[in-house]
């Protein structure tokens, strides 16, 4: 929901898929659609109470610890209900994200993405602690774009070493230290952009995905993708939680990072 939040104020169309403990809390409900977000994928599960947590705790360093309740996201008919969903929607897909989810999900739905030709990134995240070495390699091998921060891609890493020569693209996050990518026979490292306040860090990386994936849209070069996915999360970083800031000013901040206006932009969009 947070990659649906910035995509949306980037004047995209998203439409999350997700299960949903029943009934929907209200005042977010509120929220998505304010937002723009389409809920056509938010499935409510009358079986389920609460719908997936996650508790995350930042240190004064900025570093963040994250614990996950899965909830209704561990439904046994989940795949099912993706890939009817996906089967729906098909023509309307232009890319998809696979966002952080338990491991049977994410490799169901790899797989799918990979069988109906849909460009995906995948973005396995704090979850990668519940994959096993061999859930790591069936990840790897549905996917082509993998994206992750430095510890998470060496948790992949120590179960598929060769990691680098199965997927197209490759993009490693490291917090202010920077982003490291591979897309093809291009590589790169750009420096983290300057947020204009460091207010909290918490969804920085969904933002950032957000971005990259705005710039990939936009037919951007790969390296603009990077720049632009790292502006979103600063952008991002100025506001507290992660579905409350505004990149009405993107072009701006963007300019003011790198010294170029984007002209990938879209027209009609911020």
């Amino acid at each position: 929901m947070n990659i649906a939040y910035s995509l949306s104020q980037l004047g995209h169309h998203a439409i999350p898929f997700v299960m949903s403990g029943m009934p929907l809390d209200g005042a977010y409900a509120h929220h998505i659609r304010a937002a723009g977000i389409d809920s056509r994928g938010i499935v409510e599960l009358e079986n389920w109470q609460h719908s997936s947590h996650a508790f995350i705790f930042t240190d004064r360093d900025g570093n963040q610890f994250t614990a996950f309740y899965s909830g209704p996201a561990t439904t046994d008919d989940y795949c099912d209900r993706f890939e009817k969903f996906v089967c729906e929607i098909r023509d309307e897909i232009e890319l998809a994200l696979l966002a952080p989810d338990v491991p049977f999900n994410m490799i169901g739905a790899a797989d799918l993405l990979r069988r109906m030709h849909i460009p995906f990134l995948c973005d396995p995240g704090q979850q990668v602690s519940d994959f096993t070495d061999e859930e790591c390699k069936e990840l790897v091998q549905h996917s082509r774009f993998l994206i992750g921060n430095s510890y998470e891609i060496e948790r992949i890493r120590s179960a598929v070493p060769n990691i680098d020569s199965n997927l197209e693209g490759l993009i490693v996050t490291n917090g202010a230290k920077g982003i490291a990518w591979r897309v093809g026979d291009e590589s790169g490292f750009e420096p983290a952009a300057s947020a204009v306040a460091k207010t909290d860090p918490t969804g920085c990386g969904d933002a950032f995905r957000a971005g990259f994936a705005h710039a990939w849209l936009s037919k951007a070069p790969w390296q603009d993708a990077v720049r632009s996915g790292a502006v979103v999360a600063a952008m991002n970083m100025a506001c507290p939680g992660s579905q409350s800031h505004s990149l009405a000013s993107f072009e701006d901040v963007f300019r003011q990072e790198w010294g170029y206006f984007p002209s990938w932009q879209p027209k009609g969009t911020t």
